[in-house]
């Protein structure tokens, strides 16, 4: 069975709460940031902290998950960075279930940087992926000078003809909103540089097509990928 979750998709208060123990999870491993994949336009079989930037504008393709056993605790999120209908099928190993309503897939339909998590959990007896939204952001036309980007954006940025700094905004009072930004040239070779202080460090250099995420704990910035 398969379940279409959109992106107004009203979730319950526990979403909150697997996304924070998911983020303390990677904390005390060391994993402090998710691993970003290449953009994804064809199937891909994802792996435990992965950051999955996907385009469907070519068409729907599935990605299929890990064994939730193995992955208990773990998280992989989706990046959409690509069409605004066009769904992505994530798709359940074996007899691992996604939600309490056991669905064996999902299709997400999202609006362009909309980002979803999907957490491992083994309790219950059935090993099950629990979904998660976090808030969109509002996808700004690409950026070739300096930027100071807003709350809930999602920046990317065109380093044809000069370096660019794209400045973060203040993480004070933001608690659990998130910045985007995107080096958007896969052969750029002028610099792109996050200014502001994320995870106790100052001003971050992107590579080609990399993206930061970076959450607010109401004081600072925290990077999720």
């Amino acid at each position: 069975m398969t379940v279409r979750v959109r992106a107004t998709t009203q979730l319950p208060v526990a979403a909150a709460t697997l996304i924070r123990k998911a983020l303390l999870a990677a904390i005390q491993e060391g994993c402090m940031s998710f691993t970003s994949t290449a953009l994804q336009t064809s199937e891909y079989t994802a792996s435990a902290w992965d950051l999955i930037p996907y385009d469907t504008s070519g068409g729907t393709f599935p990605v299929n998950l890990p064994d939730a056993t193995e992955a208990d605790g773990k998280s992989i999120m989706f990046l959409n960075l690509g069409a605004d209908d066009v769904e992505l099928t994530i798709l359940a190993a074996g007899s691992d279930r996604i939600t309490t309503n056991d669905y064996t897939s999902i299709a997400l339909r999202t609006k362009p940087g909309a980002l979803y998590m999907l957490t491992a959990s083994r309790t219950g007896g059935t090993p099950r992926w629990h979904v998660s939204g976090l808030p969109e952001n509002d996808v700004t036309d690409e950026k070739d000078d300096d930027y100071t980007a807003k709350l809930g954006e999602f920046v990317r940025v065109d380093n044809d003809t000069r370096a660019v700094d794209i400045t973060l905004p203040s993480a004070v009072g933001a608690g659990g909103q998130y910045v985007a930004v995107k080096h958007n040239r896969p052969g750029g070779t002028n610099v792109v540089r996050v200014v502001g202080t994320v995870d106790g460090v100052a001003n971050f250099e992107l590579a080609p097509l990399e993206t930061l995420v970076a959450k607010s704990d109401n004081t600072n910035w925290m990077r999720v990928s």
